[in-house]
């Protein structure tokens, strides 16, 4: 069990400050009133403040989650779009292209599930060029991918790779022509 934790007023729990007893509130568990570094007025359980389930108003959440989008500043740019249109067609099931995709198991490696890795890997997106896929077979990866033209793309499609790589016969797949 753990040891009780006393609670008393103007005690720093993360961002907030304990500012009054609520007393004994639902499952004869005490409530503080509590004053977050922001500014913000909160009333909290004692419990969730000594397990440090609470450390701020939410405000702390809320900055965390914008400096995690905003290290690279590029959301929004042809780049970022990109990169967020490969994870979708290959994740995402309510994808239109998922079928094209992640469907077939083309996938992401792991290191571009971040996008300053991906950004780090392919640079800047040119004007007037899209991610491409090197081998149409293979994954998202540094090795497979480049930026092309919309000509270089159309000439490196699955289905023209197969028409001018592959024979088939009637149970599917022989070889090379």
């Amino acid at each position: 069990m753990m040891p009780r934790i006393e609670i008393l007023k103007g005690s720093k729990w993360g961002l907030l400050t304990a500012i009054r007893s609520y007393g004994v509130v639902g499952n004869a568990n005490r409530a503080w009133q509590c004053r977050c570094d922001c500014g913000t007025v909160v009333r909290v359980s004692a419990s969730a403040l000594s397990r440090g389930k609470k450390k701020s108003c939410g405000c702390l959440k809320a900055s965390s989650a914008r400096a995690r989008n905003l290290k690279h500043g590029m959301e929004g740019t042809p780049t970022y779009n990109t990169w967020a249109a490969m994870l979708q067609r290959c994740h995402n099931t309510r994808s239109s292209a998922y079928k094209l995709y992640g469907a077939l198991g083309v996938s992401v490696c792991s290191r571009w599930a971040t996008f300053n890795n991906f950004l780090l890997d392919m640079g800047i997106r040119p004007e007037g060029q899209t991610l491409d896929r090197i081998n149409p077979f293979g994954n998202y990866e540094p090795e497979n991918c480049r930026w092309a033209t919309k000509s270089q793309q159309a000439t490196n499609t699955r289905r023209h790779f197969f028409s001018t790589t592959w024979r088939l016969d009637h149970d599917g797949f022989v070889g090379p022509k």
